[in-house]
């Protein structure tokens, strides 16, 4: 006799309607030990149970009164479905934004004329093994603004960089930069959109990659 199954954590968990096509949809990932945090109710309780956000703990309510320091709503808040919804109006965004900036200072370093050369092979060997299966490949960059823009082009120049990468590769390339309906769009810390604008971003992008997918 064989033992009963052990129902899959999603099917234990998951919620009604629009959350539970969610799970659903990420249930092929679900394996790894990272992602089972996903079909934990936490993530469930903590968008509607205030209570369950490390901000606003018992122990952070407690306090509040004896130290005069009021507990801050988080600027981020992770859905089920991964999307990360950002309020920038929840936080220092100056502070944010020369954070942000500072990111890109310290990421990596300029590539030599060999490594870039070397960089560029692998992106067309790979391309050309994704279209052999089926796939296509759209090169994307997305809306960098500010400061981070600035440091980004200091130290990567996109003559230098995506250029090489787009005509090298003769791979159909997305830059927002080209593109006008995308340019209306500022990443509000320079790196990332807020929740509202994500949604119209998506959808002006969504136009522009269509004519490029088989």
């Amino acid at each position: 006799m064989t033992e009963p199954r052990s129902p899959d954590l999603a099917e234990t968990v998951a919620p009604e309607g629009r959350e539970a096509a969610a799970l659903r949809a990420q249930r092929p990932v679900l394996g790894s030990p990272g992602a089972r945090g996903y079909a934990r109710p936490g993530p469930r309780v903590e968008s509607s149970l205030a209570m369950r956000r490390p901000a606003f703990s018992l122990r952070r309510l407690v306090e509040w009164p004896l130290t005069g320091r009021a507990p801050r709503t988080p600027f981020a808040r992770v859905r089920l479905d991964r999307f990360r919804e950002l309020d920038f109006e929840r936080l220092d965004l100056d502070a944010r934004r020369r954070s942000q900036a500072r990111i890109v200072e310290r990421a990596g370093r300029p590539a030599s004329a060999g490594e870039l050369d070397s960089l560029v092979a692998r992106v067309a060997t790979a391309a050309t093994t994704i279209r052999q299966r089926g796939g296509e490949v759209v090169l994307t960059m997305l809306p960098v603004s500010g400061q981070a823009r600035r440091a980004e082009e200091r130290r990567f120049p996109r003559s230098e960089y995506w250029d090489r990468l787009a005509s090298s590769t003769g791979l159909p390339a997305i830059h927002f930069a080209d593109h006008r309906r995308l340019t209306a769009f500022e990443a509000g810390d320079g790196l990332h959109l807020d929740a509202e604008s994500a949604t119209a971003f998506t959808v002006a992008f969504a136009e522009l990659l269509a004519p490029h997918l088989r």
